[in-house]
């Protein structure tokens, strides 16, 4: 059986991923460390990346077949080759937004994320972004209110354009209650096709 291990910076993700393969015969391996964001939010990425580094490498010593990182703010501070094969979970995103013909807006909670994906963003599309910040839902989430948080989501999606999306893994069920495109859609081929 494959094993894919997973990078998280917040233990929520873990149901999302759980979810996403429940179907499929591989064996799923969760690494969780909110440590990063800390780092991220306070300015110190050289910390930061040191750290992801030697964690990586830590995750890459327990043999996995692929390893998936769901953060973007992970993603953005690897810098370095690991010795497995590494899926980021924007990537397969981005190639979806990639091939959408109008202007996309793109919904965030977390401020913090913004930056980065919209640096990594750029390499994929040339189309216009409109940037929506979900205020306030990411405290919520914070606090272990997922229920709100989903509901402030929601709410907020309710009139988005056509070409919408959600940047984030912890939006993935109210963007699917809108019908909305969200980052664990592709990223499941993405992974199954890495794994052979």
């Amino acid at each position: 059986m494959k094993t894919i291990a997973c990078l998280h910076a917040h233990h929520s993700n873990i149901d999302y991923i759980e979810q996403a393969f429940k179907q499929q015969s591989v064996q799923l391996q969760h690494f969780v460390d909110p440590g990063v964001m800390f780092h991220v939010q306070q300015s110190q990425l050289e910390v930061a990346k040191k750290h992801v580094a030697a964690q990586l490498e830590w995750i890459a010593s327990t043999k996995p077949d692929v390893l998936l990182v769901t953060c973007t703010n992970y993603i953005a501070l690897i810098d370095e080759v690991v010795s497995i094969p590494v899926v980021a979970i924007d990537v397969p995103f981005f190639e979806v937004l990639q091939k959408q013909q109008s202007p996309i807006t793109l919904f965030f909670t977390n401020p913090h994320t913004v930056e980065g994906t919209m640096k990594r963003l750029k390499q994929f599309v040339s189309q216009p972004v409109d940037i929506v910040i979900i205020r306030e839902a990411f405290e919520l989430l914070m606090a272990g209110n997922k229920e709100a948080y989903d509901d402030v989501v929601m709410a907020a999606l309710h009139n988005a354009p056509a070409c919408a999306a959600v940047a984030q893994l912890s939006m993935v069920d109210a963007a699917n209650e809108r019908g909305i495109l969200q980052p664990l859609q592709p990223v499941v081929a993405a992974i199954l096709k890495k794994l052979g």
